[in-house]
């Protein structure tokens, strides 16, 4: 008996092993089980193995409280489509090359970046780098060929900057609060333009705007335009003045030559302005609440109205 014993505790102790590391491969496959799309955006730190199993099943991921990242999880996360990381300030060359190939990345944490971080995330279709402070020429160069980027930490750009991401097809510069007529000009290669930090607006610059023909241009910060600035600023492809609380029938008639139109700000609408809204494609009016008979008859001669119901105001 004496020599059962210790064979016997052993025995038990193994025993013990095996049920505990049984639990333990229990609540991991438990935890990794409630791990998707939805929880990963909450979590602070995920394991390579996690990473794993949410590329199972999702080709996006918005990691948005992640803190953390190593070069072997930058290279799990390249391989998925779109992945946003907005809690990260700062990454390796080495990790935004592994990133870099995702098609769409976010990274709205990042603080800084290099030229080599730069020339790797040119060949994605859509990047965001929205707490940028600044940027190089060389940089923006290396930026050009991203299809929609996103640059709304800048607060100023240089000429040379602008000329570079004059560029890029869809571009948002939403931290900008000036911007010369000259700098305006250089979008021309652009498809759409986003400036809503624009406060105001002057003659010289509404001229340029006025320039881009076909440009589709979202200024929402705008709180008042002329007649004659709207005049320019209705060469546009479409226009998002969202700021404006009111807008005269001489800006309607102007704006209604613009193909997509969105005043989603003013709340009161007259008959003459009506009247030239009709002739606007898609047009968005979220503040009007009421119409009239004859100005929903008006706007029922566009192909797409968002915001009142049209059709409501009609007599049957």
């Amino acid at each position: 008996m004496i020599s059962e014993q210790p064979l016997l505790r052993t025995i038990i102790g193994c025993l013990l092993i095996l049920a505990t590391l049984f639990c333990h491969d229990r609540v991991t496959a438990r935890q990794v089980e409630e791990l998707n799309f939805r929880t990963a955006m909450t979590r602070k730190q995920l394991s390579e193995a996690e990473l794993v199993h949410l590329l199972k099943n999702n080709t996006a991921l918005q990691l948005k409280q992640l803190e953390s990242l190593s070069d072997q999880q930058a290279e799990l996360l390249g391989t998925a489509i779109s992945v946003r990381i907005d809690n990260i300030r700062k990454l390796s060359d080495r990790q935004l090359e592994l990133l870099g190939r995702a098609r769409f990345l976010g990274l709205d944490g990042l603080r800084e970046l290099t030229d080599k971080q730069a020339q790797s995330l040119g060949n994605c279709k859509e990047v965001s780098l929205a707490s940028l402070k600044s940027i190089t020429p060389t940089q923006c160069q290396s930026l050009q060929n991203v299809e929609m980027l996103n640059l709304d930490g800048l607060e100023s750009v240089s000429d040379e900057v602008a000329e570079a991401l004059g560029k890029v097809q869809h571009l948002s510069l939403n931290g900008l609060r000036s911007i010369t007529p000259e700098q305006i000009e250089m979008f021309k290669e652009t498809a759409s333009l986003e400036l809503n930090g624009l406060p105001t607006m002057t003659d010289s610059q509404a001229e340029s705007f006025g320039k881009l023909k076909g440009v589709h241009f979202y200024l929402r910060g705008l709180r008042e335009l002329t007649d004659g600035q709207a005049e320019q600023l209705s060469q546009s492809g479409s226009l998002y003045l969202d700021g404006l609380k009111k807008i005269s029938d001489r800006q309607a008639e102007a704006f209604g030559r613009v193909a997509f139109l969105g005043l989603d700000g003013i709340t009161e609408l007259s008959e003459t302005a009506a009247a030239h809204f009709g002739n606007v494609p898609v047009l968005h009016l979220g503040g009007i609440k009421k119409l009239s008979e004859s100005q929903a008859k008006h706007l029922d001669r566009c192909l797409y109205v968002i915001g009142p119901d049209v059709k409501k105001w009609l007599k049957k």
